[in-house]
C-alpha cells in the first residue's frame, strides 16, 4: 500500500493494479466461576440453598483479507 512505510512514502508506484493478501489468526479463552449460598427460615424450618455456576468460553478465528489497489 502506498505510503505505508516512511522511507517509501514519496516514491512513485508502478503503474497497474495490485493486491495484498493478509492472513489473521486469533484465539481467545475466558472462564469464570460464581458460588452463592442462602439460609432461608420459614417459621421454625430452616433450609439451605446453594448454587454454583461455571462458564467457559473458547473462540478461534482464521480470517483472510484481500486488499485490491
Amino acid at each position: 500500500m502506498p505510503g505505508l512505510f516512511a522511507s517509501l512514502a514519496a516514491a512513485p508506484q508502478q503503474p497497474g493494479a495490485g493486491f495484498a493478501m493478509i492472513y489473521y489468526h486469533t484465539s481467545v479463552e475466558a472462564s469464570g466461576a460464581v458460588a452463592a449460598a442462602k439460609q432461608v427460615e420459614i417459621g421454625r424450618l430452616r433450609a439451605n440453598a446453594s448454587a454454583d455456576l461455571n462458564l467457559n468460553l473458547d473462540g478461534r478465528a482464521n480470517l483472510g483479507f484481500f486488499v485490491p489497489s
